[in-house]
């Protein structure tokens, strides 16, 4: 991420062709009603009068191209989405967690605000000024007959950043900030190496295409420090811009036409779930379905794996317990030792644990009532809810007063005790 000056030459380019982008309203999005902003966002600010020439029947934007372009990361699946559209409800009501949403724009800002600082410590040759314009924006594209090319393209940009480059020229480029869980090791190391989430990529395409712009740059951050954050610019692909804008116009005209898109290019996992919202709960005798032959391929390759699986699962069983075997042969050593070591050799080791079934742990109820009574009381419904205090309680409390569970003398047959064997890197003390 931290490159030097002289490595950055931003060149200022300019779009191959020409078209405006119009604000649809002079009013600051930050201040509508988020009731009033989504259905701006379904249809632009003359919502409520289909009669109005500027009124959008189905308006797409930017954080819905994940969803359109069928990408594994979507938050959604297409087939969703277009049910959204036209107001199609599954059976089961599919739970909307507004949060992430809300601190991506108390976010917003602050993450500007550290990649400006950021930028002036590390390309301090390179000039930038970010613009919060908070209006909505249409693509005014048109084609040869006058119509617009993308009547869809309604956007919400995070803001524009107006780059000075080390010859003085001055451009406009997509400025787009996201927010990632500290945890998430895996998208961090990602984004770090410069690589972007397949639907945050479409996003910015489709503001580069909806703007006229020719770069963005998109900046995760994931804490407060500057070492929590990495920004990636990408540069204005036509080739790539052509297929997201496919993907756009079959979607628009399957909402017109009220068809339903087809579901084959979607991530199937994410279908399975979403297909499953639309099941109801079938009551107790309800007829069995019988598949005619048009399932006949999918029926005969799901029996082809799970007779393979059926085979594998019965030789894993057959190779337990031949390790079983030999583990038990070692069990006279254990004493009081918690597990056994064998050097493997080359900075390996096999490490064999005996595993026992024990009672579940339990809270000292009675000194934690004495001692700290507004915690007892908290978690006190009407008997304690010991899963809910070592949730909701400091580690340091949950450990003083546990009661950790002795090992059950009388285990069932699920539950009989056994040796477990793991191979792990050597632990060198220093």
């Amino acid at each position: 991420m931290r490159v030097k000056d002289k490595e950055i030459d931003f060149e200022i380019r300019s779009p191959r062709e020409r078209y405006n982008t119009v604000a649809v309203s002079n009013q600051n999005c930050e201040k509508l009603p988020n009731d009033e902003w989504l259905r701006w966002r379904q249809h632009g600010p003359h919502w409520d009068d289909p009669t109005h020439p500027d009124y959008i029947d189905f308006a797409f934007g930017g954080s819905s191209q994940g969803a359109i372009c069928n990408c594994e990361d979507a938050f959604m699946t297409k087939l969703q989405y277009y049910h959204e559209k036209l107001g199609i409800k599954p059976a089961i009501n599919l739970p909307k967690n507004e949060v992430p949403l809300k601190l991506g724009h108390i976010y917003e800002r602050s993450i500007g605000d550290k990649f400006q600082y950021w930028m002036s410590l590390e390309h301090s040759s390179i000039g930038i000024k970010l613009y919060y314009d908070k209006r909505m924006f249409r693509c005014m594209k048109k084609n040869a007959d006058g119509t617009l090319r993308s009547p869809y393209c309604l956007m919400d940009i995070d803001g524009l950043l107006e780059i000075t480059n080390q010859k003085g020229e001055k451009g406009l480029i997509i400025y787009e900030a996201k927010t990632i869980d500290k945890n998430n090791f895996d998208k961090i190391n990602k984004v770090k190496k410069g690589i972007i989430p397949k639907s945050y990529m479409c996003q910015l395409m489709y503001y580069m295409y909806g703007m006229n712009l020719m770069a963005a740059v998109i900046v995760f951050s994931w804490g407060q420090g500057l070492d929590d954050m990495a920004a990636v610019w990408v540069e204005r692909n036509y080739e790539a811009e052509e297929e997201l804008l496919r993907y756009n116009d079959e979607f628009y005209r399957c909402l017109q036409a009220k068809i339903q898109p087809p579901v084959n290019e979607m991530p199937q996992r994410a279908l399975n779930k979403y297909y499953s919202y639309f099941l109801k709960e079938p009551p107790k005798g309800a007829p069995k379905v019988t598949l005619d032959s048009s399932y006949k391929d999918n029926v005969e390759r799901a029996i082809e794996f799970y007779n393979k699986r059926m085979e594998l699962e019965a030789e894993l069983k057959k190779l337990k317990r031949e390790e079983e075997k030999y583990l038990d042969r070692i069990a006279p050593v254990f004493g009081n030792y918690s597990s056994a070591i064998y050097d493997l050799g080359n900075g390996q080791q096999a490490e064999i644990t005996l595993k026992r079934a024990h009672f579940s742990d339990r809270v000292d109820e009675e000194n934690l009532r004495v001692e700290h009574p507004d915690v007892y009381e908290r978690y006190l419904k009407p008997s304690f809810d010991f899963t809910a205090f070592k949730k909701g309680e400091d580690k340091e409390i949950v450990e003083k007063y546990t009661i950790k569970g002795d090992v059950n003398p009388n285990p069932s047959a699920t539950q009989t005790p056994r040796f477990d064997i793991r191979i792990r890197k050597k632990n060198i003390m220093r």
